[in-house]
C-alpha cells in the first residue's frame, strides 16, 4: 500500500503536466478554426505534420528521464551533468535536422493529394514552427531531467499556467484584438513558440532553486561528454522513439480504416479517439512515475559498495504497485465510459443543430461502450512498458509492441471492418493492445526476477 501511494503522489503532476500539454493543442486548434475554415485545415495539417516530428525526436530525450532515475540510484551526479551535456548537443542537432526536413515537406504534400490552399496554409504554419524546436527539446530534456531525480511540482506548475496563457496569447497573435489585425496561421505558431520559451525558463529558474539540480546546472559548462553518455539515447531513446511512430501510426490508420466508412464514423472515431487520450495521458503520468521508482531502486541495487542489493526487490514492487494503480485508474475511466457515454459524447456536440446528430450520438456512444472494455489493456501496456525501460530494455519491449499493434491489432481491424465496421476496427485495435499488455507484463515480471537473482548472486 505505502508503494502505491508513493508512485501515486509522483504520478499526480506528471499526470497534470500531460494534460496540460493535450490543453495546448486542442486550444491551438481552435484558434485556428476562428481564423476561418482554411487555417483549420491547412493550418492543423502542418501542427499535425510538426508535432510528429517533434514527439519523434521528444522520444529520444524519453531515455534521459530512466537514466538520471538510474544514476540517481547510483548517486552519480557527475554523470547525470555529463547525460545534460549530451542532450544539449544532441538538442541543436535535431533542431536543424527537423529544420532541413520542414524544408521538403511542402515539396511531399501535392504526392499525397493535398491542394494547394491546404499546402499554402500548411507551408504557413511550418514556416513559424521553426522556432518551437531548440526550444521544445531544450525543455524536454530539462523535464526528464528533473523527473528522473523525483522533481515533478515545479513541471506540473509551469505546464498548467502556460497552458492556460497559452489561449490568449495565441488568440491574439492569431486572430488580433482591438485593432490589431494578428497574424493569422504563423502568429499561432509563434505563440506556441514563445510559451515554449517560457517554460524552457521558468523550468530553468524552478531547477536552479533545487540544490540538486543547481548544482548539476552548475557544472554543466565544464563537464565533457563521452561517447558512453550519448549511448543511452541510442539504445534506448530510438527504441521509443519507434514505439512511438508505431502507435501513432497504429491509431492514425484506425482513423483512416474509420473514415472508409463515412463521415459519420469518422466523426464518432475522432470523438472517441479524444476521450481516450484523455484518459490516457492519466496513464502516462502513472507509467512515468512507475518507470522513476523503479529506476531509481534499480540503480540503488546495482553498486554493491555504496548502494543496498535489497532495492531491486523495492523496484520489482514498485512495478507491480504501478500496475496495479494504473489498473484501478483504467476501472474507473472504464466504467465511465462504459456507463456514461452520451454524456462524454455531448461535450463535443453542444451546440450542434445537425439532422444526423442522433445517429452520430448512438453510433460514437456504442464505440464508447467498445473503447471501455480495453482501457485495462492499455493502462497496463504502457505502465509495463515504461518500468521495463527503467531496466533499461529498449528493444525488446519495442518488438512486442510492434508486434502486438501491426501483426495482430491493425489486420484484425481490418478484417473486423466489414463486417462489424467501426466497432470492429476498435476491437481489433483492442486485441492488439491485449497481446502488449499481457507480454510485456509477463516480461516485466520476468525481467525483475533475472534482475533481482543476477545481483543477489554478485553481491554473495
Amino acid at each position: 500500500m505505502f508503494r502505491l501511494v508513493e508512485v501515486g503522489k509522483l504520478a499526480a503532476p506528471l499526470a497534470m503536466a500531460q494534460f496540460a500539454q493535450s490543453i495546448m493543442v486542442f486550444s491551438d486548434t481552435v484558434i485556428l478554426g476562428l481564423i476561418g475554415i482554411d487555417a483549420l485545415a491547412g493550418g492543423s495539417l502542418g501542427a499535425l505534420i510538426y508535432q510528429f516530428f517533434l514527439l519523434i525526436f521528444s522520444g529520444i530525450f524519453f531515455a534521459a528521464a530512466n537514466e538520471t532515475a538510474v544514476l540517481h540510484g547510483k548517486r552519480n551526479f557527475p554523470a547525470i551533468t555529463r547525460l545534460l551535456k549530451a542532450g544539449s548537443v544532441l538538442c541543436i542537432g535535431f533542431t536543424v535536422l527537423v529544420w532541413l526536413l520542414i524544408e521538403f515537406i511542402p515539396m511531399l504534400l501535392p504526392h499525397i493529394g493535398q491542394t494547394e490552399n491546404n499546402i499554402t496554409t500548411a507551408s504557413e504554419y511550418l514556416d513559424a514552427a521553426n522556432w518551437i524546436s531548440l526550444p521544445a527539446f531544450a525543455f524536454m530534456l530539462l523535464r526528464c531531467i528533473a523527473s528522473g531525480l523525483g522533481i515533478t511540482q515545479p513541471i506540473m506548475k509551469i505546464m498548467l499556467v502556460c497552458a492556460l496563457m497559452n489561449v490568449p496569447i495565441s488568440y491574439v497573435l492569431g486572430c488580433g484584438l482591438y485593432g490589431f489585425e494578428g497574424y493569422g496561421i504563423s502568429g499561432v505558431a509563434w505563440a506556441t513558440a514563445l510559451m515554449t520559451y517560457t517554460m524552457l525558463f521558468w523550468l530553468g529558474f524552478e531547477l536552479l532553486q533545487h540544490p540538486t539540480t543547481r548544482s548539476i546546472l552548475a557544472n554543466w559548462k565544464r563537464s565533457h561528454s563521452t561517447r558512453q553518455d550519448y549511448a543511452i539515447f541510442w539504445s534506448l531513446g530510438v527504441p521509443i522513439a519507434l514505439a512511438i511512430i508505431m502507435e501513432m501510426g497504429l491509431f492514425t490508420s484506425a482513423s483512416l480504416l474509420a473514415g472508409t466508412l463515412g463521415t459519420l464514423a469518422l466523426a464518432a472515431n475522432q470523438i472517441c479517439l479524444n476521450i481516450a487520450t484523455v484518459s490516457f495521458n492519466i496513464y502516462i503520468g502513472i507509467a512515468q512515475a512507475t518507470a522513476i521508482k523503479v529506476g531509481f531502486n534499480y540503480g540503488l541495487s546495482q553498486s554493491p559498495e555504496q548502494g543496498d542489493p535489497k532495492a531491486i526487490e523495492s523496484a520489482r514492487r514498485y512495478g507491480r504497485a504501478g500496475l496495479k494503480l494504473g489498473l484501478i485508474t483504467a476501472s474507473v475511466s472504464a466504467t465511465l465510459m462504459f456507463f456514461f457515454p452520451e454524456l462524454w459524447v455531448k461535450l463535443f456536440t453542444l451546440n450542434s443543430t445537425e439532422s444526423r446528430l442522433d445517429e452520430l450520438m448512438v453510433l460514437a456512444a456504442s464505440l464508447l461502450g467498445v473503447a471501455a472494455l480495453f482501457q485495462l489493456a492499455d493502462c497496463s501496456q504502457v505502465i509495463a512498458m515504461h518500468a521495463l525501460r527503467a531496466f533499461k530494455l529498449g528493444t525488446s519491449p519495442t518488438l512486442i509492441s510492434i508486434f502486438g499493434y501491426w501483426v495482430i491489432g491493425f489486420p484484425a481491424a481490418w478484417l473486423l471492418k466489414d463486417e462489424f465496421g467501426l466497432i470492429g476496427i476498435w476491437s481489433g485495435m483492442g486485441a492488439g493492445l491485449l497481446f502488449t499488455a499481457i507480454t510485456l507484463t509477463l516480461l516485466l515480471e520476468r525481467t525483475a526476477t533475472q534482475k533481482a537473482r543476477s545481483i543477489m548472486e554478485c553481491t554473495t
